[in-house]
């Protein structure tokens, strides 16, 4: 073998050897054996040590397990993440194989353009002097207002359900001080007659997936979207109920906004090879 092929055998090697370590997702993150009752309340308090900071999302995530469940638990701070959640939707995938295929994800929330409009009636505090609700306000009404659920198959399908139908499932939103806590309980199998699971067994590896919906600038999903550095995206000619300046609609109007930020509106793709623990750890 010759020296040139040689160096360029050890760089694919080492290529390969650095992917076996790192898996398929963004991070590696070994899930806890579930000791205590987590209730999930939109309330990160019972979480203890098991949350960790993860710099790409900027926010902490925590995985426990017990013998049935799966719970995921996400903080965040970061007001543009927050935005990305509750306005564009946000969906939780798991891939059994360990690879990032979107096998099964569920969906909550699932965004302003998957709900109902007359849930957002009488933004204005006062149409006729145009006073409006500030942003913190409107991101509660959004959490209050999250009575429905997607659970998402691997070509798209939908099965739209109310969260209070769930069987196994558990899902809820909280937000205090600027944190914005999301809080799941999904089943590990059917057993127990649990129409929807991950399908896998404790001590087995699955992949995570967080990903959030994309804006769609020519939609009413553009309404109400909070810029982070300050005031409001978008809405039609003339401002709307629901947060919107003066300004054209589409992209072009966010864009002659002051404080437009492309990154704000960025979808979130973030994966994680998850450990399950078995209760002998």
């Amino acid at each position: 073998m010759s020296a040139k092929n040689y160096y360029l055998w050890l760089l694919l090697a080492l290529a390969a050897f650095a992917f076996s370590l790192t898996g398929c997702g963004d991070q590696n993150i070994n899930s806890k054996w579930r000791t205590q009752k987590l209730t999930i309340d939109g309330n990160d308090s019972d979480w203890g040590h098991s949350l960790t900071y993860y710099d790409k999302l900027n926010a902490l995530v925590g995985v426990e397990n017990d013998g049935k469940f799966l719970y995921l638990c996400l903080v965040t701070t970061d007001q543009q993440l927050q935005n990305k959640i509750l306005r564009m939707g946000l969906t939780v995938w798991f891939d059994r194989t360990g690879s990032n295929n979107k096998k099964f994800g569920i969906k909550y929330p699932i965004g302003i353009g998957g709900m109902d409009r007359k849930n957002f009636t009488g933004e204005r505090l006062n149409p006729q002097q145009g006073e409006r609700l500030n942003p913190q306000e409107i991101d509660k009404r959004i959490i209050n207002n999250q009575t429905d659920m997607e659970f998402v198959g691997a070509n798209n399908e939908e099965v739209r359900l109310p969260v209070t139908q769930l069987k196994g499932v558990e899902l809820k939103l909280g937000l205090k001080d600027s944190r914005l806590v999301y809080e799941m309980r999904v089943p590990l199998s059917h057993t127990g007659g649990y129409d929807y699971a991950i399908n896998v067994d404790t001590g087995s590896v699955v992949s995570v997936g967080l990903e959030t919906g994309k804006m769609n600038f020519n939609s009413g999903e553009r309404k109400g979207f909070r810029n982070p550095e300050g005031g409001f995206g978008g809405g039609m000619e003339g401002g709307d109920d629901f947060g919107g300046g003066a300004m054209g609609g589409g992209r072009e109007g966010f864009e002659r906004s002051r404080n437009f930020n492309p990154s704000a509106f960025q979808p979130l793709d973030f994966w994680a090879e998850v450990k399950l623990a078995s209760k002998s750890n």
